[in-house]
This record gives C-alpha cells, structure tokens and sequence, in this order.
C-alpha cells in the first residue's frame, strides 16, 4: 500500500491560496467547538465526566445544552477534562487576558 501524508496530497491538489484556506479553516474549526465536542473528542462519556465533576448525567447534559452557563460552572467543567479556563477580551486587534477569574 501506497501511504502519503496529508501535507504532500495537499501540496499536489491545492495551490498555495488553497492550502492557506484550508489551514485557516481547520485553525477555526478547533478553536470553535462545543463542550459536548470537546468533551467527545478526549473521548469521555456524559457519565465519566458527570461522575468527574460530581454531577448527575442530566446535570451535566443540562451544562451542555445551556446556552450561558456560569463561569464557575465552565471552570468546572474544563478542569474536569484536564484543562483550565482562561478569558480573553478582544477589543478589535487588542486581546486582554483577564486575570484574577
């Protein structure tokens, strides 16, 4: 079998332009998901992370569903995958990290 990565296939069918497109547009697709997204995507059930956070499975669907959850309820949410919360205001080009939260 024949394997060839992604960056060669994409250097003989796309331009340049193409390929910046490209790139930017996956750029853009992880750095905008859903909790539930990123949630599936380090490969936790409702219930491994409900049982992470404390929570019963419908609480934790209910955060996921939510269209303004808390902030301390983000945290939560994002410690328990591992992670931590940062906000960021972006006041046109300027982007301020907000400490202190």
């Amino acid at each position: 079998m024949n394997v060839k990565s992604w960056n060669s296939l994409k250097r003989k069918r796309f331009s340049e332009d193409e390929i910046e497109e490209l790139d930017q547009q996956v750029a853009e697709d992880l750095a905008q998901m859903t909790l539930q997204e990123i949630r599936r995507a380090l490969g936790l059930t409702q219930d491994q992370l409900a049982e992470l956070m404390e929570l019963s499975q419908p609480e934790l669907s209910r955060i996921e569903r939510g269209k303004n959850p808390l902030l301390s309820t983000l945290r939560r949410y994002v410690e328990a995958l591992g992670g931590e919360l940062e906000v960021t205001v972006v006041f046109g080009d300027k982007r301020v990290k907000v400490e202190g939260m």
